[in-house]
């Protein structure tokens, strides 16, 4: 079999050949895989989720979770990571607040809904992002924003706090 001219240029030998039953096949089954990942631990101060009165070290991982736990993790590690930042993500990864660093809080108020919208919306478990209300916190350079997060697994509550001086969220609230 002779090789095409990208294989000649990459000196790729040709892909196997599809083994005949699955090349003729009438019907193919999509299999979704579950979401099982790895649970991390943050300890009393950052995560008020798991184990409050745990005297587990912070930072650990301790084991797997699937479904919409699951979910909750990869919705807080999404907007606590800005894109574009790390090389181990894909520039889907992550969420874009540089551009609201010294923006007026009115701006910033208005931007947010959808920044968090086009972070999240880029998982195909992720059906919708609504109901957001800003929460002033006693600190007047911070505010506390309050999401829900419709999944195929169902919806999440987020709170997360936003600091209006980092263009960042800083913290989940308790």
């Amino acid at each position: 079999m002779a090789l095409t001219l990208r294989q000649q240029t990459l000196n790729m030998p040709p892909p196997p050949a599809l083994p005949r039953d699955i090349a003729d096949a009438d019907i193919v089954n999509i299999i979704t895989h579950p979401t099982n990942t790895y649970r991390l631990e943050y300890g009393k101060r950052a995560d008020a989720i798991d184990n409050l009165n745990s005297r587990d070290d912070p930072g650990r991982i301790r084991r797997d979770i699937d479904g919409l736990m699951a979910m909750e993790q990869f919705v807080y590690k999404v907007i606590f990571t800005e894109r574009y930042e790390f090389l181990t993500y894909n520039w889907n990864y992550g969420i874009e607040l540089k551009g609201l660093f010294g923006q007026q809080q009115a701006l910033v108020r208005a931007e947010l809904p959808r920044v968090i919208t086009e972070a999240l919306i880029n998982d195909d478990r992720v059906t919708a992002v609504r109901d957001f209300i800003f929460i002033n916190t006693k600190e007047k350079e911070t505010v506390a924003i309050s999401f829900t997060v419709e999944t195929i697994y169902g919806d999440i509550t987020i709170e997360p706090i936003f600091s209006f001086t980092q263009a960042r969220f800083i913290s989940k609230t308790a």
